[in-house]
């Protein structure tokens, strides 16, 4: 087996966990969504929690892919104390030779909003779910999922691409 035939398979698997990460990420979003629609006034408590919970998991879903991505084509990802500051940083970087930037700046501020919230999130021991601090962090993530999802399904075709040069090339 080939060097080129190895990078392609990673990358094939690549493409498919990114596209599971994505239906995953459009469900919880979609749900965020309904609770937000059923609740247009005040949000009771149990609809806050369940957006809670759904922001927190959207946000590890995508930073598990990111590190993901990140490893496939630099072989590693940010550690340590900034490590989760860092990998925002890494992903928004264009590696010349080796990948794009995976996100632009059009979402730069949706993705560190949903990072700081879901920092808050985990750590908060008396969590005080209040619809005026989840509309901060809303007011990013409602316009900005579509874009994140435009930013991986650029990152696809720039991969799809890659993985058809691979096998033009064995």
């Amino acid at each position: 087996m080939t060097g080129a035939t190895l990078a392609s398979g990673d990358l094939k698997l690549l493409l498919a966990e990114i596209a599971t990460a994505r239906s995953l990420l459009a469900q919880l979003a979609a749900e965020v969504d309904s609770v937000r629609q059923r609740y247009p006034g005040i949000i009771a408590r149990e609809a806050l929690a369940l957006i809670a919970i759904d922001l927190h998991s959207y946000y590890t879903k995508l930073e598990s892919l990111l590190e993901r991505i990140l490893v496939s084509f630099e072989g590693q990802s940010p550690r340590g104390e900034a490590g989760h500051a860092g990998l925002l940083r890494v992903a928004a970087l264009a590696i010349p030779g080796v990948r794009p930037a995976i996100f632009g700046e059009s979402v730069r501020e949706a993705l560190d909003e949903l990072r700081k919230f879901r920092h808050f999130f985990r750590h908060a021991y008396a969590l005080d779910l209040r619809a005026d601090k989840l509309e901060r962090v809303l007011a990013v993530f409602v316009p900005g999922h579509p874009l994140i999802d435009l930013d991986l399904q650029a990152l696809v075709a720039f991969i799809e691409s890659t993985v058809a040069q691979l096998e033009r090339a064995t």
